[in-house]
């Protein structure tokens, strides 16, 4: 397993709603090449494993999409594919970092936004 050198799955969120910003449903395959390529990731950051085996890096996006996926941002189309949503497009890439780093709080924000079903900016 060795040392954590991988971004968090806080630092990958606005990343992945960037790449999934074209609208288009991806597999997360897709996404995982996709947001490694956009942070260009070191060689050995794309090697660390989790316990189980797995690569860290999509083991962190993988939880980055379930919570953008839980907070309304993303919607599951089909198993193992992502797609931004409305919501998703309001909340700007820049942002959802800090919206999510704030917590509950910025999570019932994202909620909020997805409850009202609120596509227009203030």
């Amino acid at each position: 397993m060795g040392s954590d050198n991988t971004p968090t799955s806080d630092e990958f969120r606005p990343v992945v709603l960037r790449v999934l910003a074209d609208g288009k449903a991806r597999p997360l395959r897709e996404i995982y090449r996709a947001v490694a390529d956009q942070m260009k990731l070191a060689p050995e950051v794309l090697e660390e494993r989790v316990s189980s085996g797995e690569h860290r890096y999509s083991h962190r996006i993988r939880w980055a999409c379930s919570a953008l996926a839980f907070g309304g941002l993303l919607e599951r189309p089909k198993r193992a594919h992502y797609k931004i949503t409305e919501n998703g497009r309001v909340v700007d890439a820049r942002e959802v970092g800090e919206l999510f780093r704030e917590g509950h709080a910025g999570m019932a924000c994202v909620a909020g936004i997805s409850r009202r079903g609120d596509h227009t900016q203030s």
